[in-house]
C-alpha cells in the first residue's frame, strides 16, 4: 500500500516568520548561491579585466590625470554594473525554475522579503566584486605618478558600495517585470545611463552613472580641483539609495500582482 503523497505546502509552522527575519533567510540562502565558483565564475573573470586594465593605464594617462577617474568611470563601474545586471535579472526565475521551495517555506512574509532579501545578496556580492576591482587597480597604480590617495579611495569604496545597491535594485526589479529581463537591461545600461546621463539632464536622474559620476570623476591631489565637487557627494549617495528603494518598491509591487508559490 503506498503512502500518500506528501507536499512542502502540507508543512505547518508554529508561527510565520517577520519580515526582517524572512528577508535574512531569503539573503542566506541567495547569497551562499552566489558564492559557488560553478554559479559565478563568470563574474570572477570580469573583474580581472579592470584589474589587467591597469596595467597600461599609469602609460596612457601620463598627460592627463583625468582619464584615471574616466578609467574607473566607464571600466570599473561597467564592469560592475554588468556583475548587477547578470546576477539582478534573474532571482527570481531561477525560484520559479528550482520549484520555489525558498518561497513556499516563506510564502507569509515572501512578497516583501523575497525582493529584499535578494537584493541584499546581490548588492553584497557585486560589492565584494567591486572592492576586489578597486583594489587589484589601485595596487597596478602603486608607486606611479598616478598612485591613489586616501582620500580618493574612500570615494572608490561609496561609489562601489552605493553604486552595486543601485544597480542591484534596478535590475531587480528589470527582471521582476519584464521577461526578457537581460534585454531591458543592456538597453537601460545603453540607453539610459551611458546616453541619457550625459545628454539628458531631466533624465540623468534616473542613471546611477550620473551620481558616481560625482564620486570618481577626479582624483584628489592631482590637481583637478576636487574640491568643487565634495559638496555633492552627499546628494549623490542620496540619488544611489533612492534609485535602490524605488527599484525594491518596484519589485514588490510585482510580486504583490503575482505572489510567489500562488
Amino acid at each position: 500500500m503506498s503512502s500518500p503523497t506528501w507536499s512542502y505546502r502540507d508543512a505547518a509552522w508554529p508561527a510565520p516568520l517577520s519580515n526582517l527575519a524572512a528577508s535574512f533567510a531569503h539573503f542566506g540562502l541567495h547569497f551562499r548561491r552566489l558564492l559557488s565558483l560553478r554559479r559565478s565564475w563568470p563574474y570572477y573573470l570580469l573583474v580581472v579585466l579592470p584589474v589587467l586594465g591597469s596595467g597600461g593605464l599609469a602609460r596612457l594617462a601620463i598627460d592627463d590625470a583625468s582619464r584615471i577617474g574616466t578609467f574607473f568611470q566607464e571600466f570599473v563601474m561597467r564592469a560592475l554594473a554588468l556583475c548587477a545586471l547578470g546576477l539582478g535579472v534573474g532571482v527570481f526565475r531561477e525560484d520559479a525554475d528550482s520549484g520555489a521551495l525558498p518561497m513556499l517555506l516563506l510564502r507569509p512574509r515572501a512578497v516583501v522579503a523575497l525582493p529584499v532579501g535578494r537584493w541584499l545578496a546581490v548588492s553584497l556580492f557585486c560589492t565584494l566584486l567591486g572592492v576586489t576591482m578597486v583594489a587589484g587597480v589601485d595596487l597596478g597604480l602603486l608607486g606611479t605618478p598616478f598612485s591613489i590617495g586616501a582620500a580618493y579611495f574612500v570615494r572608490q569604496l561609496l561609489a562601489v558600495l552605493f553604486g552595486a545597491m543601485a544597480y542591484a535594485a534596478v535590475f531587480m526589479a528589470i527582471g521582476a517585470w519584464f521577461k526578457s529581463g537581460t534585454g531591458v537591461g543592456l538597453a537601460f545600461l545603453l540607453i539610459v545611463d551611458l546616453i541619457m546621463a550625459t545628454k539628458v539632464d531631466s533624465m540623468a536622474r534616473a542613471a546611477p552613472a550620473h551620481y558616481l559620476t560625482v564620486l570618481i570623476q577626479t582624483l584628489p591631489g592631482k590637481e583637478l580641483e576636487a574640491a568643487q565637487t565634495a559638496d555633492q557627494i552627499p546628494a549623490a549617495l542620496l540619488g544611489l539609495v533612492s534609485l535602490a528603494a524605488l527599484g525594491c518598491v518596484a519589485a514588490v509591487m510585482r510580486l504583490r500582482m503575482d505572489p510567489p508559490g500562488a
